[in-house]
């Protein structure tokens, strides 16, 4: 075979570019949908190569995403997909480069943690980390260049073999290919997720006690157990000592769970007898509370606003002389580089100007320094020396008529200034308070007898009453003893947070009670095929299981949303039959992840219908009329693999 020439990068661009053809529009659709973009980048163009001064390319609008690369040496070529934090090319991006492609390289970790067969099958065929390595991913720093890639050889006249060349085209269209999907896909899921759970720690840390609703198999207790990792910092299992579970069912009473009367066998006399003993959420809340009660306290809240109005007075007073010995003061904003500096303070506005002369008054005294220091204790207690985002900042601040990389760059100045001066009598030290959160899970809460259970507890459940203010008298409160953490009474601690779990229509018992309703926050979990797409899902379900390949998968997808909407009336049907159910009876997506325990069989849509959801929807339509020919109607729905 004859030898390609290359006269240098940007001919060989250019002849890639040609060579992959249709491929080009291929991705860059791909890439839009991926990238959620309302537009699509340049046709016919793939690797974008507009400065002669590089050795390297990358393709056409990848500068903050994962990208491919290829990169032109003395005498090699290097190509692949890389995690690159040197170059973000838009210059009003408040993000430094290492967030945008921080996910990117989680969502690799993931992938290769979990096998993938796309990434074994490129090392397998010469890909590897050619510059870094793996586990350099797990943390991103700044001004740095990871490739997973190949390296081809140039011959003595700068040429490519022509099937080194062909293999170049072959895996930028399909191993590469199903590999930079697999990331944006990855990411994405884990973004979503992190947006979620932020959503739903925050609704917890807010109302101490919450309960997940929906119909069955929506992954209710998966989203708890995500919870308590998102709290706790710890995966949800038997050796994260912040974290307590239990299910409920009808015979489960108060002597369970708050304490009751258990047998005992002397061992001497060999007598039964019987003692006190806590329950399971009892013995967890005594846990909480010794962690809470070793925990370094917070100071009092009035000594904390003392401190901070200070160190505020004597920071005006430090940048007025300032100011009347420099002409500016530099500011650092967001991404940690200089930004407009503070030009003049006169007694109200701090002004910072831009290069280009435009002014920003920011108001810090008189009327606007309440809202000031306000703003700067958010700062504060969410963390004023990690990185923000330009959203996450704004959100946490809530401040929109100032530019939002400005007014950091003031309030970090401020917690500046108040670090350097804790040592020198000037400011008061602020000790923080570091306490663990602890989580209990109650799933299936609704099929327990909520009143029998938790009985007196009412009143201490609620979270307006959760610590000593909510302490109560136990019906067995005269057996304990004195050196007992609750010899005065229980009451759950406030580091204790409770998260529920039911489907509305699994009950053992009555509707639960009015009275513990008004105690939770709920949050009602939609039937979604969101879970399908999670690869850990399918993984775990037992050893050697793996998500179906993508036709597969969409066949699944459409198979389960035919179905629900079918339960619903919202699926024409050949009669126009019916079914008369609400969404409470839809069917969850763990129900559809079991397909994997029949993908190797013959007929695996047969076996999942009769094994597992033939059974459920009989269950529901148990005593309707026309059950057998809604079944039907259900099934034939269920048969379609077309989306409607």
């Amino acid at each position: 075979m004859a030898n390609i020439p290359i006269q240098n990068l940007a001919s060989f661009i250019q002849q890639i570019n040609e060579d992959l053809g249709e491929f080009c529009d291929t991705f860059r659709y791909e890439r839009k949908y991926l990238a959620g973009m309302s537009r699509t980048s340049t046709a016919g163009i793939f690797f974008k190569y507009d400065n002669k001064e590089r050795d390297w390319a990358i393709n056409e609008g990848g500068g903050t995403e994962i990208q491919y690369q290829l990169f032109r040496g003395d005498n090699f070529i290097k190509y692949g997909l890389g995690f690159n934090t040197q170059y973000v090319p838009f210059v009003g991006n408040q993000k430094a480069s290492t967030e945008f492609m921080q996910p990117f390289a989680d969502a690799y970790l993931k992938l290769s943690q979990n096998n993938d067969e796309t990434i074994s099958k490129l090392k397998h065929n010469g890909f590897f980390f050619i510059e870094g390595e793996e586990h350099n991913l797990k943390k991103l720093i700044p001004d740095s260049y990871i490739l997973f890639g190949k390296t081809i050889q140039l011959g003595e006249d700068h040429s490519i073999a022509e099937e080194a060349y062909k293999q170049i085209i072959i895996d930028i269209t399909q191993d590469l290919f199903d590999l930079y999907k697999k990331i944006w896909k990855t990411k994405n899921l884990i973004t979503s997720n992190n947006i979620n759970n932020m959503k739903y720690a925050s609704l917890l840390k807010a109302n101490r006690n919450l309960i997940f609703t929906g119909a069955p198999g929506t992954g209710k207790t998966h989203l708890a157990k995500e919870l308590v990792k998102e709290l706790t910092g710890m995966e949800a299992d038997s050796n994260n000592p912040y974290y307590g579970f239990v299910q409920f069912h009808p015979s489960y009473d108060y002597t369970d769970f708050i304490e009751g009367l258990r047998p005992t066998k002397n061992k001497q006399e060999k007598e039964i007898g019987f003692e006190r003993q806590d329950g399971i959420f009892k013995a967890f809340c005594k846990k909480a509370l010794k962690s809470l009660n070793e925990s370094p306290q917070p100071p009092k809240e009035p000594t904390q606003e003392k401190s901070i109005e200070e160190s505020f007075t004597a920071f005006l007073d430090y940048i007025a002389e300032e100011l009347k010995d420099h002409k500016e003061i530099e500011l650092i904003g967001l991404i940690g580089n200089s930004c407009a500096p503070l030009v003049g303070y006169d007694g109200t506005f701090f002004n910072l100007k831009s290069e280009g002369g435009s002014e920003y008054p920011i108001g810090v005294n008189g009327r606007y320094r309440a809202g000031f220091l306000e703003k700067y204790k958010n700062f504060l207690q969410a963390g004023a020396q990690k990185r923000w985002t330009t959203q996450e900042f704004k959100e946490t601040i809530n401040e929109n008529k100032t530019h939002p990389t400005y007014y950091y760059a003031i309030l970090k100045l401020f917690d500046e200034f108040r670090g350097r001066n804790y040592n020198t009598g000037l400011v008061s030290q602020i000790v923080p308070e570091e306490r663990k959160d602890f989580v209990f899970v109650i799933d299936e809460i609704n099929r327990g007898d909520i009143s029998k259970i938790f009985g007196e507890l009412f009143f201490s459940i609620d979270p307006g009453y959760r610590g000593k203010k909510g302490l109560i008298k136990t019906q067995y409160q005269n057996l304990i003893e004195e050196s007992n953490s609750f010899y005065k009474g229980f009451y759950i601690p406030e580091n204790v947070y409770v998260i529920g779990t039911m489907n509305d229509i699994d009950r053992s018992v009555e509707s639960m009670d009015f009275a513990m309703r008004r105690r939770f926050a709920w949050m009602e979990i939609e039937v979604t095929s969101d879970m399908l797409d999670k690869e850990d899902a399918w993984t775990t379900l037992f050893d050697g299981a793996k998500q179906p390949e993508e036709d597969t998968m969409i066949h699944i997808k459409n198979r389960m949303n035919n179905l629900n909407n079918a339960i619903i009336d919202n699926y024409e049907t050949a009669d126009k039959l019916s079914i008369g159910l609400s969404k409470a009876y839809q069917i969850g997506a763990s129900y559809f992840l079991k397909y994997a325990l029949y993908a190797q069989e013959e007929e695996p849509f047969q076996r999942l219908w009769e094994n597992h959801l033939r059974g459920v929807l009989f269950e529901y339509l148990r005593g309707v009329p026309e059950a057998d020919i809604k079944l039907k109607a259900l099934k034939d729905a269920y048969n379609d693999e077309y989306a409607k």
